[in-house]
């Protein structure tokens, strides 16, 4: 996803954006291997509880912001102000809670009852 629409703004810059896939990748696997200690949740997230949505979108948001703003200061492409890595913390924050809150939900009604 982060390749395509990377490659439809950035004038089909393809080295970029495939950093910025690759990044957007990991970041979130970092992220969720970070806090598995921190979230009690099985390895489907069924039953992922609202702190832990919590915990995981911030851990994933703060991970990919870190490392998105990292590749592109590698390349030379970083902005000096703040707003960069901000815009990339509350939307991911916020897009990262609204995903594992439905998938968390889904599964937990689609799953059969474990004893």
């Amino acid at each position: 996803g982060a390749f395509v629409t990377a490659w439809f703004g950035m004038a089909h810059d393809w080295p970029y954006c495939f950093g910025l896939a690759v990044s957007s990748a990991i970041a979130p696997m970092i992220a969720v291997a970070g806090c598995r200690q921190f979230v009690a949740s099985g390895r489907d997230l069924a039953g992922l509880r609202p702190i832990g949505i919590a915990i995981l979108s911030i851990a994933c948001a703060g991970a990919n912001a870190l490392l998105l703003n990292g590749y592109l200061g590698a390349i030379g492409r970083l902005q000096s102000n703040f707003s960069q890595v901000a815009i990339v913390l509350v939307g991911d924050t916020l897009g990262t809670a609204i995903v594992l809150f439905i998938l968390s939900g889904l599964l937990t009604f689609s799953l059969p009852k474990r004893r």
